[in-house]
């Protein structure tokens, strides 16, 4: 197959008016071919794929369902959303629930959806002074032995996992556990933070998020996280950060550090109502999702919306572009995904001017 004309975004580097040719799921050739025929994509932006690092559900439906329907419904709406590849989010709730929602994840076959790469395990290992939407019943200390019959339950596809490093056994879990670590739903302090940083910790959930804020006297994770070689997600939905915050961490991070997420749960792709999150109620008014406690639940944006508005917040688009791709490839240490080079998986999107989506490819078949 031969894509010809489209203005892509090259080796993660810089747009350029290239002809991309794919076989077999890949991207085997990058050029200028005249002579060759193929389908015209003049005028269109080629970029990767986005890559979703923490999503619950959409459309209706949560991995907590713990059925395979609900990952296929989740999985071919990420992908309408642009998104091909992905890790399935978990929420916090008892072992038995957690291992249910692994076990249904890691045995789901789905082809005509986003790729799931792994999961992103979020809690139970959490404070239950900052755990906003999920159940503080079951928020527990960092226990290698729980985690080793989670990983076990997910066959091994457990790829990142959030912990509180100021809990007991935090440092030694992120030290010793065998995957990435993000911190959050947390209240370390910036001292703390920076402890769990040298014990290996890669990495921020929702920055600003889920963590007291920025203070003078006590930085925290905020100030810890800002100032670190850490990346770090951001839900750039424009209601759980404001522009500002997202202009503070760009310019101190950069896109080679923040992650964009959707941390989308059940309601995202319907209509205002109810749904669930971790088994709370969440109400969704206006297209913001709140339990009854006044708590955010996740949200009902996507990626590709959450490009938008970083577009008109006055990011460049380049950089809006890698905080979606290459930098979650990165932390993850993925290298054939998040970017369009030769040898690299044929997964991208199809954009008009404005980040509006067209068409999206998964490994070189045209999905829609």
């Amino acid at each position: 197959m031969l894509l010809k004309n489209a203005n892509v975004f090259l080796r993660d580097s810089h747009f350029e008016k290239a002809d991309l040719r794919i076989e077999n799921g890949r991207i085997t050739e990058i050029g200028c071919f005249p002579h060759e025929k193929g389908e015209d994509l003049s005028g269109k932006m080629l970029i990767p794929g986005l890559i979703d690092i923490h999503s619950h559900g959409r459309d209706g439906s949560d991995y907590e369902d713990g059925t395979p329907e609900a990952v296929e419904v989740i999985t071919r709406s990420q992908l309408r959303q642009g998104v091909t590849s992905m890790l399935a989010t978990t929420v916090t709730q008892s072992e038995e629930v957690i291992l249910q929602m692994l076990n249904n994840i890691a045995t789901a076959k789905v082809s005509d959806g986003a790729e799931i790469l792994g999961i992103n395990l979020e809690g139970p290992f959490i404070s239950a002074k900052a755990c906003g939407a999920q159940p503080p019943e079951y928020c527990i200390n960092p226990d290698p032995e729980v985690f080793k019959r989670y990983q076990n339950a997910a066959r091994g596809m457990i790829r990142l996992v959030t912990v509180a490093p100021e809990l007991p056994g935090a440092l030694e879990f992120i030290s010793h556990c065998g995957v990435k670590t993000s911190a959050g739903h947390t209240t370390a302090t910036y001292h703390q933070f920076n402890a769990a940083l040298q014990c290996g910790l890669s990495s921020v959930t929702h920055l600003f998020n889920g963590m007291p804020p920025l203070h003078h006297r006590e930085p925290g994770v905020v100030g810890g996280a800002l100032l670190g070689d850490n990346y770090a997600e951001m839900i750039c939905d424009g209601i759980h950060l404001d522009a500002g915050a997202v202009w503070l961490a760009y310019k101190l991070k950069g896109a080679r550090r923040l992650i964009m997420i959707s941390d989308s749960m059940s309601g995202a792709g319907l209509a205002d109502g109810l749904y669930e999150l971790g088994r709370n109620t969440v109400t969704v008014k206006d297209g913001v999702a709140r339990i009854a406690n006044g708590s955010l639940a996740g949200s009902t944006s996507s990626l590709s919306k959450n490009m938008r508005n970083m577009l008109s917040w006055g990011i460049p688009p380049e950089d809006i572009i890698r905080m979606c791709t290459s930098t979650p490839a990165a932390m993850l240490g993925i290298a054939t995904k998040g970017i369009l080079t030769e040898g690299a998986d044929a997964d991208f999107d199809v954009m008009e001017e404005g980040f509006l989506l067209s068409s999206v490819y998964k490994a070189g078949k045209k999905m829609f």
